[in-house]
């Protein structure tokens, strides 16, 4: 998964639950984990690449 895809899956996220006050960034997380299967490096090396999702 190159980085523009892991932006593009991101952003996807963030649109589905941006309207959702209940989904914090650590559920968000979590779904990130669970749907697209980011390991922790991988969700460390999206936070270092968008530094407006951290």
């Amino acid at each position: 998964m190159n980085k523009q895809e892991l932006v593009n899956k991101i952003r996807e996220i963030e649109i589905k639950y941006k309207n959702d006050e209940e989904v914090s960034h650590l559920k968000v997380d979590a779904l990130m984990y669970e749907y697209i299967g980011f390991t922790e490096k991988e969700l460390k090396l999206v936070q270092d690449l968008c530094p407006w999702y951290a």
